[in-house]
Parts: structure tokens; C-alpha cells; sequence
């Protein structure tokens, strides 16, 4: 299972999935996936062939598709689920941002990251916090607090004169604060800070709800497989009537 988990985690993630289900063209499946039912009642009494009486002899005409539309209909059925499942259960912090650059044109003020960090730090596994402090603790971007505030008041964001700040608890029930946003001693604002934890709640969020990511893999490869199915079968139905 940490072999799946790694690859998941290093290519599978959900900005991953948030490009795919961008891509127009499969926005014909939930085109598909709505008419069909529609389509189905209005033609169930509809005879697979009709005949044509014509002063020489009768036409025959086959009214059937030339490949699986059930098929079609069960393969669109899959990417619907996983299309619902992504606009559920991926971070609202991915669909929102799609990189530093979406964050910066909405023209946030410095102290607002800290409350991005604050909605993902609630919610995160023990891990992720863990690692989220690590992280920042390299780059210089926490403090370690030596006043322990009570549990209850842990990630919540705090307004003060020149910053907000949160508090968050490591492993070792060790106790930090970040601050944003960042001042050096001379109360100046270090930009470059608001991208490095920028970058780690992206990726920490990207990374995170593995057994969600997995079953929209596990429906979308179900789509293609079906999709893949139907596709041979109108080649294949293609190739007959092109080559005899």
C-alpha cells in the first residue's frame, strides 16, 4: 500500500485530476449521460429495422448503432461519479488556486494566508501538521512558542497590530506560531515568505485524501476501459462496411 501511496502522491494528486476534468472533450460524456435515459423512452417501441416498399423491391433499413450505446451510457456513468466525487471532496483550496500567481491576483491581504493555513491545519491528519511544521520550521517561518495556549484554541487565527497568527502543536505536543504577514526587525514584510507557505499548504492539501483520489483512478480507469470497448467496437464496425 506505501507503494500505491507514493505514486499517487507524486502524480496523482488533485490539481492532477482538477486538469483532467477540465478538458472539454470529455465534457460529451455527461452530454451522453444525460440524453440517453431521454432518448431511451422516446424510442424503446422503435423496431430495430424498417422496410421501405419501393416499386423494385423493399429497403431494409437497421436503426441500431453501430456500437454499444449501453456501453457508452455505463462508461459515462463512471466519469460522473468521479466528476462529483472531485467537485465533493477536493480541497476547496486547489479548485480555487491554481498556482502562487491565481493567489496573488486576488490581491490578498499579507495576514490572509494565515487563515488559508488555518482552514487546512483543522482539518489535516497528524502527519500533515507534522509535516507543514517541519517544512516551515526549515524555511524560518514559525517560532517555537513558549506560552502553550489551551487545545481548544489551536488554528485559530488570531488579529493583531501588525500580523495574524496561529498556533499549531506538533508530534511532541511542542507548541508554534506562524505570523503573517512575516516582518523582519524592522516591521518590512519579507514577500517571498507568503509564497514558501503558500507552497507547502498547496502541496500538503494536493497530497492529502488518498483513499478519495484512489477510487475516482479506480472509477475513471472503469470509464476508459468501457469507453475503450465501444471505441473497437465502432472501428471495428467501421473497417467491416469500408473494406466489403
Amino acid at each position: 500500500m506505501s507503494k500505491i501511496r507514493n505514486i499517487f502522491s507524486e502524480h496523482l494528486r488533485w490539481e492532477a485530476y482538477r486538469d483532467f476534468f477540465q478538458i472539454q472533450f470529455l465534457r460529451y460524456l455527461v452530454i451522453w449521460f444525460s440524453f440517453v435515459p431521454v432518448a431511451a423512452t422516446f424510442l424503446k417501441d422503435v423496431p430495430k429495422k424498417i422496410t421501405i416498399n419501393t416499386a423494385s423491391s423493399p429497403i431494409s433499413i437497421s436503426l441500431e448503432l453501430p456500437f454499444s450505446w449501453q456501453l457508452l451510457w455505463v462508461s459515462s456513468l463512471f466519469f460522473m461519479v468521479a466528476l462529483i466525487l472531485y467537485w465533493v471532496s477536493c480541497p476547496a483550496f486547489i479548485k480555487k488556486y491554481h498556482s502562487y500567481n491565481d493567489y496573488r491576483k486576488y490581491e490578498h491581504d499579507g495576514r490572509w494566508i494565515a487563515r488559508e493555513a488555518a482552514r487546512f491545519l483543522k482539518h489535516a491528519r497528524k502527519d500533515q501538521r507534522q509535516k507543514f511544521i517541519d517544512r516551515l520550521l526549515t524555511k524560518g517561518l514559525i517560532t517555537f512558542n513558549t506560552n502553550s495556549i489551551p487545545q481548544e484554541e489551536l488554528y485559530k487565527p488570531t488579529v493583531e497590530k501588525l500580523q495574524t497568527s496561529i498556533t499549531m502543536e506538533s508530534e511532541n505536543s511542542a507548541q508554534y506560531s506562524l505570523k503573517t504577514p512575516v516582518l523582519d526587525k524592522d516591521n518590512q514584510e519579507l514577500t517571498d515568505s507568503e509564497a514558501g507557505i503558500f507552497w507547502e499548504v498547496y502541496a500538503l492539501e494536493s497530497d492529502s485524501r488518498f483513499y478519495l483520489r484512489l477510487i475516482i483512478f479506480t472509477l475513471l480507469f472503469l470509464s476508459l476501459f468501457s469507453f475503450s470497448h465501444v471505441l473497437l467496437q465502432h472501428i471495428f464496425e467501421g473497417a467491416r462496411y469500408a473494406f466489403t
